[in-house]
């Protein structure tokens, strides 16, 4: 609990001085938690003092705990820190450990330098079927979310999980990241994924933009009378008369007015 306590706070001279107390017939995993409770506080010469400590007995591990260390300093954008312990000599983190959660917090908080170190050290882009870019699109992380589609191996496909990452990309308001993910050169997101999903939430937050966008894609557009004209009812509701106008007057598949037993009109009275 002490050794723990001190690398948790960073105390370097009462860290050594434990260090050097502790006995040689220790467990091989004396060390785990200290690592983690250093590596969570970003005590970077912390992390690096248990790693490189010499005594008698087991040697600390940077892979402890399937790498909960290396996790907690993703989760908190500790950077040295996480290269402190990628680079251990001895038992270095993976990057991929626990299918790639440390890569999945970094791209959750739109972190580029974490997820680029993650990757040269052997992440895989695309771990848990492509969920680390479905973080970066619903923080918007546009930089991030191209990071990890021009992944050199294992890049996640744009078009993954059937258009979810296109959906969080326009519940994070991102124009620009759902235009990223239509025009990818491989497996590109299709507008019209999931029967208009994308359309649907865009004209529920309100964004002309973007349903415009969805709507006048070249391939794959998604159609406005998608969902029995659900987009029509979204954009009623919130009072957005250019929109419900756009999806009424589309040249092909136009949302139809009384769909849905006339509802748009009582959500809109």
């Amino acid at each position: 609990a002490a050794l723990r306590f001190a690398a948790g706070a960073g105390l370097l001279a009462p860290l050594g001085c434990l260090l050097n107390a502790l006995p040689p017939d220790r467990p091989a995993d004396w060390a785990d938690a200290a690592v983690s409770a250093a590596a969570s506080g970003g005590h970077e010469g912390a992390v690096r003092l248990l790693l490189s400590w010499r005594g008698a007995g087991p040697r600390a591990r940077a892979d402890g705990g399937e790498s909960e260390a290396l996790v907690a300093a993703a989760i908190n954008g500790y950077v040295g820190v996480a290269r402190a312990l990628l680079c251990s000599e001895a038992h270095a983190a993976d990057a991929a450990a626990q299918d790639g959660e440390a890569l999945l917090m970094a791209a959750d908080r739109g972190d580029d330098g974490m997820v680029g170190l993650l990757l040269e050290h052997g992440a895989r882009a695309d771990c848990q079927g492509g969920e680390a870019l479905l973080s970066a699109a619903m923080g918007g992380h546009v930089s991030t979310a191209r990071l990890l589609l021009e992944a050199a191996a294992d890049a996640p496909r744009a078009d993954c999980f059937d258009g979810e990452a296109l959906v969080r990309a326009v519940l994070s308001g991102s124009i620009e990241l759902v235009r990223m993910l239509l025009a990818w050169p491989e497996h590109a997101a299709r507008a019209g994924a999931r029967d208009g999903a994308a359309l649907v939430h865009a004209a529920n937050i309100g964004c002309k933009a973007m349903v415009e966008l969805l709507l006048g894609w070249p391939e794959h557009a998604a159609t406005a009378d998608s969902q029995q004209s659900e987009a029509l009812m979204k954009a009623a509701y919130i009072g957005r008369d250019d929109i419900v106008h756009t999806l009424l007057s589309q040249p092909h598949s136009p949302a139809l007015a009384d769909a849905q037993d006339g509802m748009a009109l009582c959500l809109a009275a």
